[in-house]
């Protein structure tokens, strides 16, 4: 069975039976896999795994969330029905089309962000503006996301300069790019001409019966590097009006924001700009807010995004963070002559709801009894203050991983075997091992754990599929946590799951990432599994 094509066979087929029914009844998806016309060619694990996916796609739901305001003047609704909307039309298409996001959350997100849109300022509005708002929403439930959407809206109704602040570090500026160049820009940006890679969301539009010639936005940072003039050189406009819009991803870097606010002074001699600008801050409350004790004084990096922002006359800044608690807490009286207003939310607070089948804190700790919390969640046993105390030195010696964190690399390898059996094991999965902030302690559990690994390895290599499995004592270990904490929950026997154990283990590698290395780069442009 090739599993795309019938996985899309039965989303033509489910569509036209919803008709734009949500939410899906519980157990309608499972009954319309069994029912169709494919079914006598399905074994029962297909049957189980389309259902998974269909229900993911049609049964996952998301609410708008909640909302506070100030000065609001409604615009947007008027602007709506006269825009034709392309960077978000071909986002929008390309998330149902390939079922990246599920319907109905798809949905949340275009109803939220017209909702964030209209507190915005109005690009077509000539007077001077400068908005100030705040979204917050859970860890890894979909911020990049929402921002994505937020500035594909943004660049169809008139935003000209939409800069991103992506963090402190390169890592994470780099990460946004990526995400931004495969959702917005629509091809990578890599600063050359000959290693361009074209995204899949550019040809949406294109198998259209409208034929819509592809556009891309202008790219004033690159995959490769942050804000430089000599990237910048490229592009050009007149007062900031930029034919089409200009999209910069930077780091919260004061050098960095400098040279980005000179440029931008200079294609006007230094009188703000008539082009609109968005300003997205992601983890706004890191770096972005006054932390000085002085209140007349600015830091650093609080007085770059706030000169930013004057570079236009007309300027909408939105912060998004998961802990929003020191932007909440900005002196809303703060004024600066020359830096004006602080980063107070003063115009809109939005609260984001994660989707219905996000796991976050509230289920993994709840106040009351959830049954996730009771199967995944395992207290750590003190094994490990013999060897590697919490409190401990930059030259402390590692001769020993705990058995604690050993067990831990054994859940690991199970649970990726597992994923091969229900095929999706090509999916990248990563195990984090966060036991220590000095560096040379980091290299002793590295190589522990790369021990172990190899050890593990060569045992399942081996013995897996061997009748004698049980002579391996790493075969017997893990068998013993399978047995423990797995076969009562899923429908895998072991002797199943040892016969994958090594296809599933040989990709997974040991690698090293800290400020010594440049580490998280490989574990970026490779789609692997790591520890």
């Amino acid at each position: 069975m090739d599993f795309d094509s019938t996985l899309g066979f039965l989303k033509v087929g489910l569509d036209k039976a919803i008709n734009g029914r949500f939410p899906v009844e519980k157990g309608y998806i499972q009954q319309f896999v069994d029912e169709s016309e494919i079914a006598p060619l399905l074994t029962k694990s297909e049957k189980k795994k389309l259902s998974r996916h269909l229900e993911t796609i049609y049964g996952t739901t998301q609410e708008r969330g909640h909302t506070l305001t100030n000065d609001f003047r409604e615009w947007y609704p008027e602007r709506k029905a006269e825009t034709q909307f392309y960077y978000w039309k071909r986002l929008h298409s390309y998330w149902l089309t390939t079922s990246a996001l599920p319907v109905q959350v798809v949905q949340t997100i275009d109803s939220v962000t017209d909702e964030i849109i209209g507190y915005l300022g109005d690009p077509n509005d000539s007077n001077s503006w400068r908005r100030r708002g705040l979204v917050m929403g859970h860890v890894q439930s979909g911020k990049t996301t929402n921002y994505s959407a937020l500035i594909s809206k943004a660049a169809d109704i008139g935003y000209r300069i939409i800069v991103v602040l992506a963090g402190i570090t390169n890592s994470l500026r780099y990460q946004t790019q990526i995400r931004l160049d495969e959702a917005f820009v629509g091809k990578s940006s890599l600063g050359d001409d000959y290693n361009i890679q074209t995204y899949p969301v550019s040809y949406v539009l294109n198998t259209s019966s409208e034929h819509i010639s592809p556009r891309h936005p202008y790219c004033g940072t690159t995959q490769n590097s942050d804000f430089s003039v000599k990237t910048a050189k490229a592009v050009t406009a007149s007062e900031g009006n930029f034919a089409e819009p200009i999209l910069f991803v930077t780091k919260k870097n004061e050098k960095v924001l400098g040279r980005l606010i000179d440029w931008l002074q200079g294609l006007r001699q230094g009188s703000a700009l008539e082009g609109p600008m968005l300003i997205i801050d992601d983890e706004a409350d890191n770096a972005s807010v006054n932390t000085s004790k002085d209140p007349g004084l600015a830091t650093r990096i609080n007085q770059r995004v706030r000169s930013l922002m004057q570079t236009s006359r007309r300027t909408s800044y939105v912060g998004y963070t998961a802990t929003p608690f020191a932007n909440i807490f900005i002196d809303p009286d703060t004024e600066d002559e020359m830096l004006e207003n602080d980063l107070f939310p003063e115009h809109f607070i939005k609260s984001l709801t994660p989707p219905d089948n996000y796991i976050g804190a509230n289920k993994l700790f709840p106040q009351e009894h959830h049954p996730l919390a009771e199967a995944c969640v395992k207290i750590i046993p003190d094994d490990y203050q013999d060897l590697l105390p919490v409190s401990h030195k930059a030259s402390h010696q590692l001769d020993a991983l705990p058995v604690s964190l050993e067990e831990a690399v054994f859940h690991y390898l199970l649970v990726r075997a597992v994923r091969v059996l229900n095929d999706d094991g090509d999916k990248n999965s990563s195990m984090l091992v966060n036991v220590s902030r000095f560096n040379a302690v980091q290299h002793q559990v590295h190589e522990l754990i790369y021990r172990l690994l190899y050890n593990i390895k060569s045992s399942v290599e081996t013995w897996a599929k061997s009748d004698f499995w049980n002579k391996s004592d790493m075969l017997k270990s893990m068998a013993a946590i399978w047995e423990a904490e797995f076969e009562s929950t899923v429908e895998i026997t072991w002797d199943e799951l040892r016969t994958v154990l090594n296809r599933a283990l040989s990709p997974v590698e040991v690698k090293l990432v800290n400020m010594q290395g440049e580490g998280w780069i490989i574990l970026m442009l490779l789609n692997r599994d790591y520890i």
